[in-house]
């Protein structure tokens, strides 16, 4: 164990900041739908390849410098079959990890698949952080405004329908007035 800690820590000092993701622990159903932008069940209509950019800093430097990195994203174009939160349209498109977050990676890119149907959580992404120079963080946001605005994460609790019918009775229960489109899930 004491090998173990000291290589852990070892890790974490000589990586840079912006190749962390954690998936260790969920968030609980509750706290994820209150904290997301969007909650809706869709069906995958259509996956486009796109390009997002971020920022950060390696850690192992002495001086912070911010700096900008661009990554692989997929735009997912959901057909939407029933509305928690935040959806008003029957189609909507949500950007995802093309590269895998937290080191996952998947068959064609994206870990969703066309076709099959998702509870899904969704965030709008803003770089408002008060530690990224005001000047990186508009340049990112105007890059990232040319696509879709809202963006989920394998590391969130957006799962295929299949897998979620206790999760999808909570979320029922947590918003009674759900909307239905014509394509029912």
């Amino acid at each position: 164990n004491y090998f173990l800690t000291i290589f852990i820590l070892f890790a974490l000092v000589l990586l840079p900041k912006v190749t962390f993701a954690s998936c260790v622990i969920k968030p609980s159903v509750k706290d994820e739908a209150k904290s997301a932008s969007l909650v809706f069940i869709g069906t995958v209509a259509k996956i486009t390849p796109a390009q997002i950019a971020s920022a950060g800093y390696p850690i192992n430097r002495k001086k912070i410098v911010w700096e900008k990195y661009f990554h692989k994203t997929d735009v997912v174009t959901f057909t939407v079959s029933e509305v928690f939160k935040g959806v008003s349209n029957e189609t909507i498109e949500i950007a995802t990890s093309a590269e895998g977050d937290a080191g996952y990676t998947f068959e064609g890119g994206t870990w969703l698949k066309e076709g099959q149907t998702y509870l899904v959580y969704a965030y709008k992404r803003d770089l408002a952080d008060n530690e990224i120079p005001k000047n990186l963080a508009n340049e990112i946001n105007e890059f990232n405004g040319k696509i879709t605005p809202y963006s989920a994460s394998i590391c969130g609790r957006t799962t295929n329908i299949k897998n979620a019918a206790e999760e999808l009775e909570e979320i029922r229960k947590m918003f009674p007035e759900a909307k239905r489109f014509s394509t029912q899930t």
